[in-house]
């Protein structure tokens, strides 16, 4: 199940929010330089990253979404 929004950066590090806006003012506020260029998607409850595609698939098989997108990426606005 999908829990949290999350940015994977350069360094491999995770940060997790509730939206995607408010992970990159964590980020700034704690030194990371802008532009963030981190890769965008989310993580489940074992704090596993899912980019946004692989996300949509598992948000729909746990039914926290009733139908894909087109393309089929996950987006915060989706689940909350």
């Amino acid at each position: 199940m999908i829990v949290d929004a999350a940015i994977k950066d350069e360094t491999g590090k995770v940060w997790t929010g509730r939206r995607h806006c408010y992970i990159i003012q964590d980020m700034v506020l704690k030194g990371v330089q802008p532009p963030i260029t981190g890769e965008q998607g989310f993580v489940d409850e074992a704090g596993i990253f899912f980019d946004r595609t692989a996300a949509a698939a598992l948000a729909l098989r746990e039914h926290q979404i009733e139908r894909l997108r087109w393309p089929p990426l996950l987006y915060t606005e989706d689940l909350w």
